[in-house]
């Protein structure tokens, strides 16, 4: 198994939006890190293109840490989206734990 990855790509076409992706290992091991990340990136953009793809394993933790950065987001006035690439189960957590945006 490959490790965590997290890369932003900034949107040459507008300068407030960035594109997150989020690859491999997606757990507590690496939450705090990620979370760290985002927080500096939120305070930098105004709209946030979550991409979540290649998914090797991802626990509740990572959840949470999608959950927090939507709501914190949203609290800001600002634009979250976000594009999943996940099986059916994992797409039907999402659900479970309150994720509520179509998917």
């Amino acid at each position: 198994m490959k490790n965590a990855e997290l890369l932003f790509i900034d949107n040459p076409n507008n300068p407030k939006a960035i594109s997150l992706v989020f690859k491999g290992l997606l757990s507590i091991d690496n939450a705090n890190e990620f979370r760290d990340q985002l927080l500096k990136k939120i305070e930098a953009y105004e709209i946030f293109n979550f991409e979540i793809k290649e998914v090797e394993m991802m626990d509740l933790s990572f959840y949470q840490l999608l959950l927090a950065a939507k709501k914190t987001i949203g609290l800001k006035k600002k634009k979250f989206n976000i594009i999943m690439s996940l099986p059916q189960d994992r797409l039907e957590l999402f659900a479970q734990v309150g994720f509520d945006i179509d998917f």
